[in-house]
């Protein structure tokens, strides 16, 4: 069989095609969290903030295996690599303060005291763990997927470009680690 272009064309046209740029991150953050001594359990606005994101990949752990012949390899466990998420910032860096103050429920908040030792406990893990979720919508605005990262959290706040011969948007990008995707519904 030779290739159509017609053929290509019409499975296009019945099938569609993903846009990079119709997506949604919304982030959940433990209930816990305040940010400035205010409670931050509204996070509809960072919805708008999210500039980019990749969406999670999945590997699988393989081990060898050989009974006899040939070495096999065999399935063991999933593994998620981080999702990074860049957010740009508001004139106040409430979204830089947003998740610095997530990472200080998990390993205190040291960086608002003079005494590096004043807070610095670890916490539990329950006390943390939040949820990001990440939609895909087709043209016509339709959700068409959507994933959690389950029990997240952000594991890096990255660092800020200052530039004093440039005058662009300020983003920050938010990395963040979690125990496995789960499909939405």
């Amino acid at each position: 069989m030779s290739f159509s272009i017609n053929d290509f064309l019409a499975q296009l046209n019945k099938s569609g095609v993903a846009y990079s740029s119709l997506f949604e991150v919304q982030v959940t953050p433990p209930s816990g969290l305040q940010v400035g001594g205010q409670s931050a359990v509204n996070t509809s606005d960072m919805v708008y903030r999210a500039q980019n994101v990749n969406w999670p990949g999945r590997g699988i752990t393989a081990a060898e295996l050989k009974y006899y012949g040939p070495t096999q390899k065999i399935a063991m466990d999933s593994t998620f690599n981080d999702v990074t998420v860049e957010f740009l910032l508001s004139e106040s860096l409430y979204e830089y303060d947003f998740f610095e103050s997530w990472q200080d429920i998990a390993v205190g908040k040291y960086r608002e005291s003079s005494d590096v030792n004043a807070d610095a406990w670890l916490r539990f893990f329950d006390d943390y763990k939040g949820t990001v979720t990440i939609s895909h919508f087709n043209e016509r605005e339709q959700l068409k997927y959507k994933v959690n990262l389950v029990d997240a959290f952000p594991i890096n706040v990255g660092d800020i470009q200052r530039d004093w011969g440039q005058n662009d948007l300020i983003r920050v990008p938010i990395t963040f680690t979690y125990r496995y995707v789960a499909k939405a519904k």
